[in-house]
């Protein structure tokens, strides 16, 4: 477990601040900080959902809570693949 969390952590750090400078380009006419407080409140919220939901479905079995978070992480990887990459702040003039 200490193996996944040190990995996960060398992997989602770099991500943070690409994804935040990429969620306020393609959200370029919106203040920069409305957009970073937007997009760090969210996970926080869903977070909480997802952890409430899956201590009620883990009290069930166990199996019921992974396969929730594996769907989960299975939607949000298709998602993904639909993303275009829309450069407004760069076509701005």
């Amino acid at each position: 477990m200490y193996v996944n969390i040190f990995v996960a952590g060398i992997l989602i750090v770099p991500i943070i601040p690409i994804s935040l400078n990429f969620a306020s380009e393609l959200t370029f006419p919106q203040s920069p900080a409305v957009i970073t407080g937007f997009l760090l409140m969210a996970p926080c919220v869903g977070g909480f959902i997802i952890t409430t939901v899956c201590s009620i479905i883990s009290e069930k079995h166990p199996i019921y809570a992974i396969i929730l978070m594996a769907s989960l992480t299975g939607i949000a990887s298709l998602l993904s693949i639909f993303i275009k990459e829309d450069l407004k702040r760069f076509k701005f003039s």
